[in-house]
């Protein structure tokens, strides 16, 4: 149901087990939570339109995400040629009734991309998209969507793809557990980037921010946390943790960041800037006298 595979190292691994001793949260009433959700067919140019629109959010930082190579893309491009069943959508509807992608980011990247005839790259750069590796279709390789047949590019625009949209009205929690669940195939997200999508917002955007301090990542020193976004969960359990009495803490961390999100999730600019931890990278930022 996935995209593609990214496997977790080891110390990544450690770093998320730590709350599966105490995932058992029983502090919150399981009947009060409710999954809503509507089945809906959309073709591929009903989606480009949206996402020009900004009608369907592919996620802000999707280009850096894209792993998708070409030649998996042109394959992907040719299944739909061949009549080759697409796996689901899976979108999540926001507060605003706009959309953003749960599960299918490299499907539809790849299809909006030939369409628009330019193919991201991972330094977020553009190459021309002509299809490449094709063993069925040999025919296609080297061209573009321009460059091929009238009914061909009738069939890519019109193809309908199935999408399950998680409601608005569904309980956040609820999502958290589903995008996991979506996310036990090929591409299994952690949960720092899962909720990267849940709660994207201000104080994602914050997180953002604070885990490009120079100091901070030569303290930690792991490239692999910094690309799966983990520099930020470290970040959010600090804030989570510093920002309320030590008793107010309920396992899991997973849960009680998730709430830290949850609550401060269109956090002002000001609000922002009171946090002390923004103090101290500020400091930090500071040269350093000599002793």
């Amino acid at each position: 149901m996935s995209d593609g595979m990214i496997e977790e190292k080891d110390d990544e691994k450690d770093y998320h087990e730590q709350d599966t001793v105490n995932d058992n949260d029983k502090t919150t009433d399981p009947a009060k939570k409710n999954i809503s959700y509507l089945p809906q067919d959309f073709s591929i140019r009903e989606l480009r339109l949206m996402v020009s629109a900004n009608e369907l959010n592919l996620q802000p930082d999707w280009q850096r995400n894209f792993v998708y190579d070409r030649k998996k893309a042109s394959k992907l491009i040719e299944s739909i040629l061949m009549d080759v069943p697409i796996p689901a959508l899976y979108f999540a509807q926001e507060s605003t009734g706009h959309y953003s992608v749960i599960d299918g980011q490299q499907r539809l990247t790849s299809f909006i991309s030939f369409l628009d005839g330019k193919f991201p790259k991972q330094d977020k750069t553009f190459e021309d998209f002509t299809l490449t590796g094709l063993e069925i279709r040999t025919d296609l390789n080297g061209k573009n969507f321009a460059g091929l047949a009238t009914e061909a590019q009738f069939k890519i625009n019109t193809t309908s793809l199935h999408t399950i949209i998680i409601k608005k009205e569904s309980d956040e929690d609820v999502r958290f557990d589903v995008f996991e669940r979506l996310n036990t195939g090929s591409m299994k997200l952690n949960e720092d980037e899962l909720r990267n999508s849940v709660y994207h917002g201000n104080y994602i955007n914050l997180l953002e921010e604070l885990a490009k301090n120079t100091h901070f990542k030569q303290m930690v020193r792991k490239p692999n946390f910094e690309n799966r976004l983990i520099y930020r969960g470290m970040i959010l359990r600090f804030l989570a943790l510093s920002s309320k009495p030590v008793e107010a803490y309920r396992p899991s961390m997973k849960k009680y960041c998730n709430n830290e999100l949850r609550e401060n999730r269109y956090l002002s600019a000001d609000k922002a800037k009171e946090g002390n931890v923004l103090k101290l990278l500020e400091q930090t930022d500071s040269p350093q006298k000599p002793d």
